[in-house]
């Protein structure tokens, strides 16, 4: 009787799809924003070796925009330095993470289609590229670091749904 907002009902499950996007809420398209005004950041290329150390030295010291702490697993870490996440870079944006989550241009909340978890996806633009974070949200151990990736520009305009709870551009 004392919630307002019950997972089980219908409007917040609805909220937490696809009917939220950038565009039902006021945000310009991606082709649209002007990325001059953003950061110019340039991607060493980096070791799965550097990775593992930028990961012993700052995993434990991850606090979001909301001073949220992050935990970020050395599992993770193990799953998204195989092979083919290696050839893909993630081992050369590790270190932006930091960036990306304490000064994110935007974050949404959402409920993954695959599995139902609800979880946060933190955006931050640079002037030649945009990268994601996204993270599990669970009740009992808070913000799990789930993923950090490059987004492909044409695909940027279809993970920006869910409840927008940050913008700042």
């Amino acid at each position: 009787i004392n919630t307002i907002y019950d997972e089980d009902k219908m409007y917040v499950k609805n909220e937490l799809t696809s009917k939220l996007t950038y565009k039902a809420q006021g945000l310009p398209d991606f082709a649209d924003i002007d990325k001059s005004k953003f950061a110019d950041k340039t991607v060493k290329e980096r070791t799965k070796e550097f990775a593992e150390k930028w990961h012993e030295n700052n995993a434990d010291k991850l606090f979001d925009y909301n001073k949220r702490k992050l935990i970020f697993t050395a599992k993770t870490l193990k799953a998204h330095l195989k092979e083919k996440y290696i050839i893909e870079g993630r081992q050369n944006t590790i270190e932006f993470i930091p960036e990306i989550i304490t000064k994110p241009d935007e974050v949404y909340l959402f409920e993954d289609g695959t599995n139902k978890k609800k979880k946060l996806r933190y955006i931050k633009y640079y002037k030649n590229f945009t990268m994601n974070v996204v993270c599990d949200i669970n009740d009992t151990t808070g913000v799990i670091l789930n993923s950090w990736y490059n987004l492909d520009a044409n695909k940027i305009n279809r993970i920006r749904e869910g409840v927008l709870i940050k913008k700042s551009f």
